[in-house]
């Protein structure tokens, strides 16, 4: 699965955050990363689509040829 870049996470999330302590920091990226941007985020390497999307493409294009 892909992984933010530092500036895509600073950009997306945490910028827009204030943590009252570090622990709570990662707890936050962590659900990011597992939730949103490994499964619903769209990306430019996948033709645009999102993860799941991309793995449906595939699969279906291996099911024709």
């Amino acid at each position: 699965m892909p992984k933010p870049s530092s500036a895509t996470l600073r950009a997306e999330l945490v910028d827009h955050e204030h943590y009252a302590a570090r622990y709570e920091a990662k707890l936050y990226i962590g659900d990011y990363i597992d939730n949103f941007y490994n499964v619903e985020r769209r990306h430019s390497h996948l033709d645009y689509l999102n993860p799941m999307e991309f793995e449906l493409r595939s699969k279906n294009q291996q099911s024709v040829a």
